[in-house]
């Protein structure tokens, strides 16, 4: 259907299985026990403008989060870290769903921001890969620790000379 490819361990992909692989919103799509409203629901992220990709459903009824959302927006995590799913969603705050999209314009809770201090750009995760912005995955110990950086701020070490 989609066609999305995803990373086995980002996507919670716990084992591979023979035969053709669906993600979850195709396995979604495809049960027929889904209504056409609930099929529509599936195509936009719950915190950015963009549809398709890799999502996984959230604690909201409905409502459907790219992984890399969950990942980069600190207000959001998964319950499960093994299968990645639900996103969790109740920290998320006031003050985060008024932030703004410097390239898009648009808000929806997803919005983060450039970490190099003083810079208060702010950027949906997907807006941001588009636009030329760093995104890092950091290993702390066992715990992933996400970063990222506007195009104006990507760290030294990452220019070509």
């Amino acid at each position: 259907l989609c066609a999305v490819a995803v990373h086995q361990e980002c996507y919670g992909v716990t084992k591979i299985p023979e035969g053709a692989w669906f993600c979850r919103r195709c396995q979604f799509f495809l049960n027929p026990k889904n209504t056409t409203e609930d099929r529509e629901r599936l195509r936009k992220c719950a915190f950015c403008p963009w549809e398709g990709g890799a999502m996984v459903p959230t604690d909201i009824k409905g409502a459907w989060c790219h992984t890399c959302c969950a990942s980069f927006v600190n207000e959001l995590y998964f319950q499960s870290t093994s299968n990645m799913s639900p996103v969790v969603t109740r920290r998320m705050t006031a003050e985060r769903k008024r932030l703004r999209c410097h390239f898009c314009k648009q808000g929806g809770g997803g919005v983060v921001q450039c970490q190099h201090e003083n810079c208060f750009r702010g950027f949906h995760v997907i807006c941001g890969r588009a636009h030329g912005c760093e995104l890092r995955e950091l290993l702390v110990g066992a715990k992933a620790q996400y970063l990222i950086f506007c195009p104006e701020h990507v760290p030294l070490e990452n220019i070509k000379k």
